[in-house]
């Protein structure tokens, strides 16, 4: 996976494109915009269980999940 970075301006760009008009599955990864297979070698299982169950933590704490903030 190339590590380098880029301006907000043009990070931005492919993730709002996938905040608007998201993939269908419950699960996606991508890089650069580009989406990436769930057994791309950079895509790491364990990782990606983690940062869902901090999600969901963080969501429930805040009470975002309702809707109120």
């Amino acid at each position: 996976m190339k590590r380098s970075a880029q301006s907000v301006e043009v990070g931005i760009t492919p993730i709002t494109a996938i905040i608007d008009t998201p993939p269908r599955e419950p699960l996606s990864a991508f890089v650069e915009g580009r989406r990436i297979s769930l057994r791309h070698p950079s895509f790491d299982e364990d990782a990606t269980a983690r940062l869902d169950g901090l999600i969901r933590k963080l969501l429930r704490s805040k009470n975002l999940a309702g809707g109120n903030t």
